[in-house]
């Protein structure tokens, strides 16, 4: 059986690729024409060199699959409004075509937790509660991306599985290198109202194995999921714990309004110039408030659980970071 997977050389998109593998699936991976993907090139995986930006890239990408796995996007905390319409509704309508016109019969969108809407308290929701829009692109844009696709699935009559998950932890997560930069940076990185809120974290291998169970299974189609982790990690112990590891560790502590007001301005003035600002309402939102989630759904409906501790979790981030040290060292 084939299935598709766009942004098969990103994080998430690699470790579903190696677990589909293993059942035995056949994997069509869409990479951009301009990207390195060595690291693909281990797998028996068939490379699709194409742009969801550039719909004849795209033609017959589809045909034949099973399955649709959408995971390709801008994912990060910075950039206008246009960057991530175009990264994320455009490229989600491109790749919504080619699997109408392959007649696949399942969509998987990778949404986020952001969708809800950031900059308050979530208040635990599950998949049933009302969403809204909070003003952030990356947010804005996966909120109106899953309208689309369970439109055109009404419309064309396939099946869609919605995923959304928290923060997605593990080796090579931006999750961990983030913040590890930021906090040997010179400024620094500071708590947020003392880092009392849950982290809300996924380990990556946790993550898949929710993509793979409600993609497979009769249980999640035209369903949305939450997938977070029950680790109950608040982000004061997963910065120092991740420090740690890294050699430094967070200084400071920031109020959240303080976070979000210097978030707001700085990025109205990095956008102009094309660069990150340095603090942003995104990591405002999903650090300075407690943005856990209801993953009863997906327990109840897919048997998905926490199968990588938070314990395994950081000593397989442990083991990445000596591999990346021993690398550097080698290459200096």
């Amino acid at each position: 059986m084939r299935v598709l997977i766009t942004g098969a050389n990103g994080f998430i998109g690699r470790h579903l690729c190696e677990l589909l593998i293993q059942h035995q699936y056949q994997i069509r991976g869409l990479v951009l024409p301009q990207e390195n993907y060595t690291a693909l090139e281990t797998l028996p995986v068939e490379i699709w060199k194409g742009d969801l930006s550039n719909p004849t890239s795209l033609q017959g990408i589809a045909e034949g699959c099973s399955i649709v796995f959408h995971l390709a996007a801008r994912v990060t905390d910075w950039g206008t409004y246009r960057q991530f319409h175009e990264s994320i509704i455009v490229a989600t309508e491109n790749i919504l075509k080619e699997t109408i016109a392959a007649q696949v019969p399942r969509f998987v969108f990778a949404s986020s937790v952001a969708a809800c809407g950031m900059g308050r308290h979530l208040g635990f929701p599950n998949e049933s509660n009302p969403i809204q829009k909070s003003g952030i692109p990356y947010n804005d844009t996966k909120l109106l991306a899953e309208t689309l696709v369970k439109t055109q699935a009404q419309t064309f009559g396939f099946d869609y599985t919605i995923i959304r998950p928290t923060n997605v932890t593990g080796p090579n997560s931006v999750w961990v290198k983030d913040p590890i930069a930021r906090m040997k940076s010179t400024f620094g990185l500071p708590l947020l109202d003392g880092g009392q809120y849950d982290a809300c974290l996924v380990d990556v291998a946790n993550l898949v194995d929710g993509f793979y169970r409600a993609a497979t299974m009769p249980e999640g189609i035209n369903e949305t999921f939450f997938l977070m982790d029950d680790w109950k990690v608040s982000w004061k112990q997963y910065l120092t714990d991740l420090g740690n590891l890294a050699h430094t560790r967070p200084r400071g502590n920031m109020s959240f309004a303080t976070a979000w007001q210097l978030g707001s301005l700085s990025e109205r003035i990095a956008n102009l110039f094309q660069v990150r600002s340095p603090v942003t309402r995104l990591g405002a939102g999903l650090i300075g408030r407690d943005c856990r989630v209801d993953t009863t759904k997906a327990q109840t409906k897919l048997g998905w659980s926490s199968q990588v501790n938070y314990q395994e979790a950081m000593r397989r981030i442990a083991t990445w970071l000596e591999a990346e040290k021993s690398n550097a060292a080698s290459e200096a």
